[in-house]
């Protein structure tokens, strides 16, 4: 039986694409650089800043020595594109209050910096539910390596195959599977993300409650 439920956060509790397009575009700007919507939503989605900023020196010259400035610029412009971009989501709170009404806990493992996270999480509404956030900051190696999902389980003192993983994008997919957790949740978007999910998890619930 499910003991936690593990959530990515970009693309599952937040719809956060447009918002690290936009940031990661305000950031290369700066230098006179940018990359087209098309490579972001094919190639760069999901991945951490340092390793969309090091795929674009391998593959296109990027110059590596301005990726710190690049970096911490991406993170400011980010910051300030959660402020205008996000608003507390009603759909996200009831299902992770419901998991917790079941005595189930909730881990949020996301690309993202750890603060960057956490802001995301106090915008929509659910930052006081989450017993957990991992950030890309908090690990070696961060998505598509399973290291945050696995040290997620450890944190909550849950054996990975106990937890359900929520995720998205092809990368966080990669992470979740090679995790082995109790099942891995495929969703397409944050629209799917709401009590229906529960749906979803009813062979590893207790009473699963019809969605209102």
């Amino acid at each position: 039986m499910v003991q936690a439920v593990l959530f990515d956060a970009d693309g599952v509790l937040v719809d956060a694409c447009e918002l690290h397009y936009v940031a990661l575009n305000r950031a290369l700007a700066t230098m006179g650089w940018n990359i087209s919507r098309e490579e972001h939503e094919n190639i760069y989605n999901g991945l951490p800043t340092a390793k969309k900023l090091q795929m674009l020196s391998d593959t296109k010259s990027f110059p590596s020595d301005w990726h710190k400035a690049v970096h911490d610029l991406k993170q400011e412009f980010t910051i300030a594109a959660i402020d205008e971009c996000l608003t507390p989501d009603l759909s996200k709170r009831e299902l992770i209050a419901d998991l917790k009404s079941q005595g189930i806990l909730v881990g949020v493992c996301s690309n993202s910096l750890r603060k960057t996270l956490r802001k995301m999480l106090v915008s929509i509404g659910v930052n006081d539910l989450v017993d957990l956030a991992i950030g890309n900051d908090d690990v070696v190696n961060p998505k598509p390596a399973p290291d945050m999902y696995l040290q997620a389980a450890a944190l909550l003192d849950v054996p990975i195959g106990r937890c359900l993983i929520v995720e998205d994008s092809e990368v966080g997919l990669q992470a979740a599977y090679a995790a082995q957790p109790l099942e891995v949740i495929e969703v397409s978007g944050p629209a799917e993300v709401n009590l229906s999910l529960l749906k979803r998890f009813e062979r590893h619930l207790g009473v699963v409650k019809e969605a209102a």
